[in-house]
């Protein structure tokens, strides 16, 4: 999933984790719009004053997708504590993040590496704790599949990363402390905690054993209609930039400043 430039413009289908089952020209629009959006990042970092990128790659030593968050989560000094705000570990990390235009509406969330910089396209205007989820998982993308050989864009490496995003946002280390007693309260209450979707919560207590299905079904069924809420994470360097500097950037680009503003929207709390 690892890619530099070379002679041709634009980023490669196989250096991102776009899924395969995407029309192509879905993909071609996304990568089109992605690539613009990697160029306007560059004239933007003297602004907005992005992070340099930490190493985030894992694949090497991480037995599984659960082990990978282990990893990174105790790198970071997390230990079993509710990540706060992916939006800002992400940019910490030196993760440019950068919204998904409306016309990408068919396309979910993707990530990639391009000249050793991590880039996520988010698709935002969902509800902010699906946003939080989207983040991790991509977050398990380039911890696990940025040197990968094998199409990232597949059903089983998408699934390692959703394995992954579940493992980060909710240790299991905390969930097997609980014990197997879970209740519909414990559920919500540890859901609004960790600030992660009640049924990932679920899924995530099923696959670590710690409920079998029948405890699964009854409270899924139990807990119907109720949803965690938290407020919409923001990009604290994007915020750093102003209607003239995005102007700028936009030109230099090629772009008219509606478009660039596009890559912005729902990550600041003020319109450009």
């Amino acid at each position: 999933m690892s890619a530099t430039s070379n002679e041709f413009d634009g980023i490669p289908v196989e250096a991102t984790n776009l899924p395969l089952s995407l029309p192509v020209h879905v993909r071609a629009a996304a990568l089109e719009y992605a690539y613009m959006g990697v160029k306007l990042s560059k004239h933007l970092n003297r602004y907005a004053g992005f992070p340099q990128p930490q190493p985030l790659d894992v694949a090497d030593i991480a037995l599984d997708p659960s082990h990978a968050a282990e990893l990174l989560r105790a790198e970071w000094g997390l230990s079993d504590r509710p990540v706060h705000s992916m939006m800002r570990l992400l940019e910490t990390a030196g993760v440019r993040v950068f919204s998904l235009s409306q016309e990408q509406a068919e396309v979910s969330t993707f990530s990639f590496m391009w000249e050793g910089v991590p880039y996520v396209f988010l698709q935002t205007g969902r509800d902010a704790v699906a946003q939080r989820f989207s983040l991790a998982s991509e977050l398990g993308h380039l911890a696990m599949h940025a040197t990968d050989t094998e199409p990232v864009g597949t059903l089983r490496r998408i699934e390692e990363a959703k394995d992954f995003g579940r493992a980060f946002l909710m240790p299991p280390c905390a969930l097997y402390a609980h014990g197997s007693t879970w209740t519909s309260r414990d559920v919500i209450s540890a859901s609004s905690r960790y600030k992660a979707p009640m049924e990932e919560l679920l899924h995530h207590l099923h696959t670590l054993g710690v409920i079998n299905n029948h405890q699964k079904t009854e409270i899924a069924t139990d807990i119907k209609g109720n949803r965690p809420s938290c407020p919409v994470e923001r990009s604290e360097h994007l915020q750093r930039v102003r209607l003239h500097t995005l102007r700028e950037a936009a030109r230099k680009v090629g772009i008219n400043v509606a478009t660039a503003s596009e890559y912005l929207r729902d990550l600041t709390i003020r319109s450009i």
